[in-house]
């Protein structure tokens, strides 16, 4: 969804449903948290600036808050078994921003962007562990920090 705010802004709200596989490597031991492949429900809020066109282009960019829900039920079934004692959590909250560049063609507009996304919240449910019995145990902070290149045809 766009919602214009004049000739130059706009608030973009786009849900989306991406799929990532995570692996941590502790250290360079053969230790490693199984990998596990994650659904989540996004829902990215942005406010988006867009230059003067030029011929047929025009840049932009953006910045924005994006809450992730994770919707894998089979995964979430199994989270337990995954990490032993269930400690990663199923909800995230980042700031994006980024780049983009719109080329408008006679029956479409292809719009590249570059998409850099910092979570905010640590992922890792508090609690404590005695004696740490996996990798996870060691860790007090996960973030997630992704780069995205997206091409949308419109």
């Amino acid at each position: 969804m766009n919602f214009n705010r004049g000739d130059h802004f706009d608030v973009r709200i786009m849900p989306t449903v991406a799929i990532y596989s995570r692996q941590i490597l502790v250290d360079q031991d053969e230790d490693r948290i199984p990998s596990r492949d994650q659904a989540w429900f996004e829902v990215p809020i942005m406010l988006k600036y867009k230059s003067l066109r030029r011929g047929n282009m025009r840049m932009n960019v953006f910045m924005g808050i994006r809450p992730s829900f994770e919707t894998n039920a089979v995964n979430l079934a199994k989270k337990a078994s995954l990490t032993k004692n269930g400690r990663l959590k199923s909800l995230d909250f980042s700031i994006d921003y980024g780049a983009g560049l719109e080329l408008f063609r006679q029956y479409f507009k292809l719009a590249p962007e570059l998409h850099f996304s910092h979570g905010l919240s640590n992922s890792i449910k508090a609690g404590t562990a005695d004696a740490p019995s996996n990798p996870i145990d060691l860790l007090a902070r996960l973030n997630s920090h992704t780069v995205s290149f997206i091409l949308a045809f419109e």
